[in-house]
């Protein structure tokens, strides 16, 4: 009795289910639809939308200060992901491998009026990870890292 069912109920799904298979997709032959005028005016460029290229006032106006940056120890710190001051002016960076390095103000440079910083290699190593970031209060180093979670 059951295998009469279940092999009825597969010849009806057999005979309705073509027809399902083959309808029309919603865009078939059709490459592009006209826009109306109306919707057309409100894009980006049109009469009624925004400028292309967009111009901001205030504080999100375009500006050029980040080209006058100056690059600190590009050579000798590789990928540190956040810089901390300490109570001194020394620069704390911590690298991609681990490495802490402690940068301090280049006194024969700043006399000539360029921002130059020293450092002498790592000051220690924290171990296998990727550090995620850090944070300087007062002697103590807080820092998360991938594989062992916030350390000081």
């Amino acid at each position: 009795m059951m295998y009469r069912l279940a092999l009825a109920t597969i010849v009806v799904a057999m005979i309705l289910a073509p027809p399902l298979r083959y309808l029309p997709y919603p865009y078939d032959n059709v490459a592009a639809v006209a826009i109306p005028a109306d919707r057309l005016a409100l894009l980006p460029g049109g009469a009624n939308g925004s400028v292309i290229p967009p111009r901001f006032l205030g504080p999100y106006a375009p500006n050029q200060r980040l080209k006058t940056a100056v690059r600190l120890l590009e050579t000798e710190v590789m990928g540190s992901e956040c810089v901390a001051v300490s109570a001194e002016g020394d620069l704390i960076l911590m690298d991609r491998q681990g490495f802490v390095f402690r940068a301090t103000p280049s006194k024969d440079k700043q006399a000539a009026g360029q921002l130059a910083y020293t450092t002498a290699g790592p000051s220690f190593y924290v171990g296998p990870g990727r550090p995620l970031g850090f944070h300087l209060s007062g002697k103590w180093l807080y820092f998360c890292c991938s594989l062992k979670g916030l350390l000081r």
